[in-house]
């Protein structure tokens, strides 16, 4: 009897729906981590702005636009920023 040379139709079957069921069940995973790794991100740069701005500006109030990062200081104790991307005020303590 003559030994096969690669893999049958049913191993072939097999491994494709197994690739395609790993393949289902990461996609959404990969895309929920980059769109919290956008919001991360985001948030990191606008902390940079306003560790920036508060260690320059002392007199009050000030408002600030930089690369699309808002940032406000009202009161003494209390400087707000947002960004354009996602319209959300950040208050650091």
């Amino acid at each position: 009897m003559k030994k096969p040379n690669g893999f049958t139709l049913l191993e072939s079957v097999f491994s494709l729906s197994l690739l395609l069921l790993i393949t289902v069940f990461m996609v959404p995973l990969i895309l929920s981590m980059l769109k919290q790794l956008d919001a991360e991100r985001d948030l990191t740069t606008l902390y940079q702005h306003l560790a920036d701005q508060v260690d320059f500006h002392d007199t009050l109030p000030f408002k600030k636009e930089i690369n699309g990062y808002f940032i406000e200081q009202l009161h003494e104790e209390e400087i707000c920023g947002w960004s354009r991307k996602k319209q959300k005020m950040y208050r650091p303590t």
